[in-house]
């Protein structure tokens, strides 16, 4: 009977060792730098099983061997079904444990892209796209879903949809992310702006929010001189108050459909409703993504009697009273380039 119970305890013993021996190898390799000297991408399929992860794991040569990629993952985490599908992106020398962190968590490869302040809404679907996080085609059908206006609460009718009301900033998003998801961050982090300060100011001046955005896609467009928007924002105050049309010209290039260049005189005459040569007050809508200052420059513009400005030719513009002072900045500071075609007596 002696004999039996020393056996018996040699047996789990020996079993004690071999168990401990695979748990420490185990451990050894899920915490050992992994193959790759390259960061590679790494696809895992929707309902895979963490035998095809480890799998497709070794073939991006991540990690060494498959199974012990699905032993670790089954016996030791216990996560073989949360390991999360999508597109990773995998560090040099990652280790399979946190492969497995990666996997668990969905920490899948990142997409960073800037949206530069008075970008187009072209300008922001081509950036986007560049980025890697969604292709052109899938961003079109979420812009043309009727329902994302409807949630961001943007007027229907706008030429535009929903030109001016993405906010130009740096963006770091997952892949994976929804088209429609990119917008809805790009949208909230605008909304995000708005302090219960400058909502007070909009109530004041008795703006609705498009025309505060419109007014800034305007300045934004017109200037890249932060110095100059609060300026550019009472030049256009001054000329709404006295009825003269705001006459600027990226509102006639917004609704013109041909290659960007110099504006033309005939353009002048094209009767869209954002030409503010034809139509007086703002446009329908913003004409591009307006940044944090030109927004504040809507609210708080400069106090001016200037009704003028034209080009420097260095960014910066020269402002006038008067369209007799007017005329002269334009022999002033464009006597060096050819003469401008815009000869009409309120042309800024």
């Amino acid at each position: 009977m002696r004999r039996i119970i020393k056996v018996g305890f040699s047996f789990i013993f020996a079993l004690s060792l071999v168990a401990f021996g695979i748990y420490s190898y185990l451990i050894h390799w899920a915490y050992t730098p992994g193959p790759n000297l390259t960061e590679v991408e790494v696809i895992i399929e929707r309902g895979a099983s963490a035998h095809q992860i480890g799998r497709d794991l070794q073939k991006a040569r991540v990690i060494s061997n498959p199974f012990l990629f699905y032993t670790y993952v089954r016996l030791l985490t216990r996560t073989s079904r949360k390991l999360m599908s999508g597109d990773y992106l995998i560090p040099p020398g990652t280790t399979p444990e946190r492969i497995v962190y990666m996997l668990e968590r969905g920490l899948q490869r990142e997409f960073r892209f800037t949206i530069p302040e008075g970008a187009s809404l072209k300008d922001i679907v081509d950036i986007i796209s560049k980025s890697g996080v969604a292709s052109k085609e899938n961003l079109a059908l979420a812009l043309a879903n009727p329902l994302l206006l409807e949630e961001l609460k943007i007027p229907h009718d706008l030429r535009g949809g929903i030109e001016g009301y993405l906010f130009p900033e740096t963006y770091i998003f997952q892949a994976g992310t929804l088209p429609m998801d990119i917008f809805r961050h790009m949208h909230d982090e605008l909304m995000a702006q708005f302090t219960p300060e400058m909502k007070a100011r909009i109530n004041e001046l008795g703006f609705t929010l498009n025309e505060v955005l419109t007014f800034a896609s305007l300045i934004e467009k017109e200037t890249g001189a932060a110095s100059e928007r609060p300026l550019i924002a009472s030049v256009f105050y001054n000329r709404l108050k006295k009825g003269m049309k705001l006459q600027t010209d990226p509102t006639v290039v917004y609704g013109v459909d041909r290659p960007k260049g110099k504006i033309k005189r005939i353009d002048l005459k094209h009767r869209h409703e954002y030409n503010t040569y034809l139509h007086a007050g703002l446009p329908p809508g913003p004409i591009a993504a307006p940044g944090l200052a030109a927004i504040k420059a809507v609210l708080w513009p400069a106090k001016s009697n200037y009704l003028y400005f034209v080009s420097r030719g260095n960014g910066t513009h020269e402002f006038c009273p008067t369209y007799a002072c007017h005329v002269a900045g334009i022999k002033k500071y464009l006597k060096r380039s050819p003469a401008p075609e815009l000869t009409t007596p309120d042309v800024l």
